[in-house]
């Protein structure tokens, strides 16, 4: 029977005089390879990254399409309040010149 275990996976360590039982092995057999398969599921396949990516490209352009057609609906309003303000202020320096010449 082993006396000592590994510090993380509490693996048997046999010492000169221990002896050496087959459950031990089989049961750190075990523990190894359920450490495997979560480390291999853990593990993504190249084409499951590749499904991953193009989903991500394709969310990012249309998030970046719909941005570019907020953009131009903030952009509107301002353009258009400028405008209206610059017709005002001809429309208000017409007057005035035609109150001036009267």
């Amino acid at each position: 029977m082993a006396r000592g275990q590994t510090q993380y996976y509490g693996l048997n360590q046999w010492e000169a005089a221990d002896q050496v039982l087959q459950t031990e092995f089989n049961a750190d057999n075990q523990k190894i390879d359920g450490a495997l398969k979560a480390m291999r599921d853990l593990i993504v396949s190249p084409s499951v990254l590749n499904v991953v990516l193009d989903k991500l490209r394709a969310d990012i352009n249309a998030l970046s399409s719909r941005g570019e057609k907020l953009e131009g609906k903030w952009e509107s309003p301002p353009e258009q309040m400028l405008r209206g303000a610059v017709n005002c202020t001809l429309q208000d320096s017409y007057l005035i010149m035609i109150r001036n010449q009267s």
